[in-house]
């Protein structure tokens, strides 16, 4: 009798670990109207080698758009990350387990709605050490409220998978000076470390840029035809993925019509507690700064240089109550996962402020 009562406990919590196991994550839904189409571009950069890559080949970049599609059941539906079996080596269990288990409701190489009708588009760099996949919600949102979004995983900046399935991790190469951990032996050099990344992830966005003029004219998948509005593009960027961003507000003359950064000073970058460096922002095009995570680094204002110079396009959003991962889904899926229902419901709350936050000012620059 009690070898079949054992027997039948281990049952049961087999039994409720295969149903945990199981469980699909379903990322929320805002009363979407719209069909959401994906489909990726592996893009490769001859005119510059990859700094960061061990046998220094020319730069390679993933990118994913997402865009207003024509539903069709048929379609092969989007894995929340692309080439998961590769891009498991990058995380740790608990991604390995809950990942798979994601149901994006976004379906691969789906018809653009309105073929010939070109959309404002949007790129977004992931912050440092993230997947671009981690903000699937927020392209899900613009692309409802009529946007073409451009998700770029910056090699050795975030995980990702090249095309022929190697992983592969970020690059503590270009961050030994920055943020502020410790003070830097040599200021100057950090400096010049600093400033040269930033105009290196933000040669990235330019690239991406002139290949996405080639898609537009002729996209070899068929899907897009003059579907970019190329005179309507604003970069979107969190924490270190915001240093491609920064890079391009440097230049005076880009592409970029609108800006949004999400918790990133944009008027000088901390070397120390004490040594910083002033960014030469040049840009005119306005700029959205969010405040999510509530800490030192990010907390204060622009000094007043900064405000003069931008005072008539300059928005700051500070959301307290939130974190630095309140942009991405993983808040949301952590708690969806533990079936902690106080919690699901703040960070979805909060995942909407930020996204509505972000949609009314990129339609006041980029619907006009």
């Amino acid at each position: 009798m009690k070898k079949s009562v054992l027997l039948y406990s281990i049952f049961i919590f087999s039994f409720s670990l295969y149903g945990q196991v199981s469980k699909t994550l379903v990322l929320p839904d805002y009363d979407y109207k719209q069909t959401v189409g994906t489909t990726t571009y592996y893009l490769s950069d001859k005119s510059r080698a990859d700094i960061a890559s061990p046998e220094k080949y020319h730069r390679e970049i993933s990118i994913q758009l997402w865009y207003p599609a024509i539903k069709d059941n048929k379609a092969k539906k989007a894995h929340y990350i692309n080439q998961f079996k590769e891009y498991s080596t990058l995380v740790g269990t608990v991604y390995n387990d809950r990942f798979p288990r994601v149901d994006n409701q976004v379906s691969f190489d789906l018809k653009i709605k309105n073929k010939n009708h070109p959309y404002p588009v949007v790129f977004f760099s992931p912050g440092f050490g993230m997947s671009k996949s981690y903000y699937t919600s927020l392209y899900k949102f613009l692309v409802n409220q009529g946007y073409i979004v451009v998700s770029i995983d910056h090699t050795y900046l975030n995980k990702t998978v090249s095309k022929n399935g190697k992983a592969i991790n970020p690059s503590n190469g270009y961050w030994d000076s920055f943020p502020a951990t410790k003070s830097p032996k040599d200021p100057e050099k950090a400096t010049e470390e600093l400033l040269f990344a930033y105009n290196y992830f933000s040669q990235d966005l330019e690239f991406v840029f002139s290949q996405l003029k080639k898609i537009n004219e002729n996209d070899p998948k068929g899907i897009f035809n003059n579907s970019f509005d190329l005179n309507n593009i604003a970069s979107l960027g969190h924490s270190g993925g915001a240093i491609a961003t920064k890079g391009a507000m440097m230049k005076e003359n880009n592409s970029f019509k609108a800006y949004v950064t999400y918790d990133v000073r944009l008027d000088r970058e901390y070397l120390s507690a004490t040594k910083w460096v002033e960014i030469p922002n040049k840009t005119k095009s306005p700029i959205l700064m969010f405040n999510l995570e509530y800490v030192q680094q990010y907390k204060p204002f622009p000094n007043e240089q900064f405000i003069m110079n931008h005072k008539n396009d300059f928005v700051y959003a500070a959301l307290k109550g939130m974190n630095h991962s309140s942009l991405s889904d993983l808040d949301y899926l952590k708690h969806l996962d533990k079936n902690d229902s106080v919690k699901l419901e703040k960070t979805k709350k909060d995942m909407l402020r930020i996204f509505q936050t972000t949609t009314i000012f990129l339609d006041s620059h980029l619907k006009k």
